[in-house]
């Protein structure tokens, strides 16, 4: 699969406002409140996200992090978006193009203090509608672990299909990924076309 970004000529909304929370894009003065989140969040999020080894980072780490968003954000290579509660940093969610030309898939997390409040399929949702505001993507994929149940849950309660498994080594993408403790190996690739997506969720639903 193509990680390429030549295809995407424009660049999602940067801020939605859902119910009580701020979705947008990071901005430098977010780097205090994302390092916090991290730091308090990290023994919740150490199971399935790879990239909680090279946490806690500090400020400056993190600032240089932030500053590579914004770069790959307008050279539409990434978009990172955090979620807000007010002064609260309460997740994180984004679009990337990992997979297929057409095609780009969600990320998410949640802070440790704010689960089971629906965040992480609110900001799923949501990044449907950030990526479907762009014409030249026709499909989103939501991919996590064979045994991350509240992953599948969310795919299901969304409307994904379960679009293959798979094994992270074979995966051109996935296989350069390191494994977090959790991970059993087998990945599930769940996808939802345009029109799907309109059927379900469009804005005349």
């Amino acid at each position: 699969m193509s990680t390429e970004t030549w295809w995407l000529d424009e660049t999602p909304i940067e801020h939605f406002l859902v119910d009580e929370y701020d979705i947008r894009a990071y901005v430098p003065s977010d780097v205090e409140m994302i390092v916090s989140a991290v730091t308090e969040s990290i023994e919740h999020l150490r199971p399935w996200m790879p990239w909680v080894a090279f946490e806690p980072q500090s400020i400056e780490q993190r600032s240089v992090l932030v500053r590579e968003w914004q770069s790959d954000w307008s050279n539409k290579k990434d978009f990172n978006f955090g979620i807000f509660a007010g002064d609260n940093h309460v997740g994180s969610t984004g679009l990337h193009p990992r997979s297929d030309r057409g095609c780009l898939e969600i990320g998410y997390w949640v802070h440790a203090k704010h689960l089971n409040r629906g965040i992480a399929t609110l900001a799923a949702q949501t990044m449907l509608e950030a990526a479907f505001g762009m014409k030249p993507v026709l499909a989103v994929e939501l991919v996590h672990d064979s045994k991350n149940v509240p992953s599948r849950r969310i795919a299901e309660k969304i409307g994904f299909v379960l679009h293959e498994e798979f094994l992270k080594v074979d995966d051109s993408y996935y296989s350069h990924v390191a494994s977090a403790p959790a991970e059993s190996g087998v990945m599930c690739r769940w996808r939802m076309s345009r029109d799907r997506w309109s059927t379900l969720w469009g804005e005349n639903h």
